[in-house]
C-alpha cells in the first residue's frame, strides 16, 4: 500500500457506525473501507468531470452513445 498519511476525521455518529458495521461484515478495518470509498469516490468524481468537459467542447452524448457505454459497463460487470 505504500506510506500512510495519519489525519483525524470527523462523522456523525450514524454514520460512523454504519461504516463500522460495514467495515465488520467485510472483515476489514474502518480505515481500509474508508480508503476503498474515497478511492473509488475519486475516481467517479474525475470521470463525471471528464465527462462534462468533453461535452462542453464537443456537445453531449447521444442516446446511442450513451447505450453502448451502458452495454459495455453491463458486460464489464459495472
Amino acid at each position: 500500500m505504500g506510506r500512510v498519511v495519519k489525519k483525524s476525521l470527523s462523522f456523525p455518529e450514524d454514520v460512523f457506525a454504519d461504516l463500522e458495521a460495514e467495515a465488520r461484515a467485510q472483515g476489514i478495518t474502518v480505515s481500509a473501507l474508508v480508503t476503498r470509498l474515497a478511492r473509488k469516490q475519486v475516481i467517479l468524481e474525475r470521470g463525471l468531470r471528464a465527462m462534462a468537459e468533453y461535452e462542453a467542447e464537443h456537445g453531449a452524448f447521444t442516446p446511442e452513445e450513451l447505450a453502448e457505454a451502458d452495454r459495455i459497463l453491463d458486460e464489464a460487470g459495472l
